[in-house]
């Protein structure tokens, strides 16, 4: 069995305001060789899904805009790792 940094990662933004918004999801390996992947627009449902073959101690970035007003902008760890 691989070690928990090999595994396969995904991520998916919902969007459940009833309207489409300026969002941007970003998924993070914890392997500096690989490159982050990206999914960034108007979207009135979800953003991604995004997936990276391994790197399950990486990192997801979501942002959301509103108008004038950013109503999401958070980091959050992919996996239980430390």
């Amino acid at each position: 069995m691989s070690s928990y940094s090999d595994r396969p990662i995904c991520a998916v933004f919902f969007n459940d305001t009833g309207a489409a918004h300026s969002m941007r999801l970003k998924l993070s390996t914890n392997y500096t060789s690989i490159p982050d992947v990206e999914d960034s627009g108007t979207f009135s449902s979800y953003a991604g899904p995004l997936y990276q073959n391994r790197g399950y101690c990486g990192q997801t970035y979501s942002y959301m805009k509103a108008g004038t007003k950013v109503v999401v902008d958070n980091y959050m760890t992919v996996g239980a790792c430390n």
